[in-house]
């Protein structure tokens, strides 16, 4: 009884492996462009983490040497010179971490698989093995 799903309305075993192997083509051209979509959506988060660590960098470089000199300037009106570069520095390094911090939980996010791309190919592989006559 392995022919059941065969009859002479579904044509020739050539007509159905060609239909067969054209509605694969199908699915692989489909989880190829959802693969493509999903890996340029990764790429714009990724620019995203990328920018918000370049602005960690220049805040912690720029804008902490010129904290650094103006606020150690200021306390050092009430305070030791030494203790005045102490208390700045910690602020701005907080501050950057806080920015490092930011763009590292971004950048951990992007990496994730591409779940679509992957429940598509199950869903592909699951229909082809579950065909009639398989």
């Amino acid at each position: 009884m392995a022919t059941e799903w065969w009859s002479e309305e579904t044509g020739t075993i050539r007509e159905l492996a060609s239909q067969v192997a054209a509605e694969a083509q199908l699915l692989i051209a489909d989880l190829l462009a959802l693969f493509d979509k999903e890996a340029r959506d990764r790429a714009a988060e990724l620019r995203s983490a990328a920018v918000r660590l370049a602005a960690a960098v220049v805040a912690l470089a720029g804008g902490g040497a010129v904290l650094l000199a103006a606020a150690v300037a200021g306390l050092a009106v009430v305070m030791p010179v030494w203790a005045a570069a102490l208390v700045v520095a910690l602020v701005v390094l907080i501050a950057g971490g806080l920015l490092a911090g930011s763009g590292l939980a971004r950048l951990r996010r992007s990496f994730r698989e591409p779940t679509e791309t992957l429940r598509m190919l199950k869903d592909g592989t699951r229909w082809l093995t579950q065909r009639p006559g398989r």
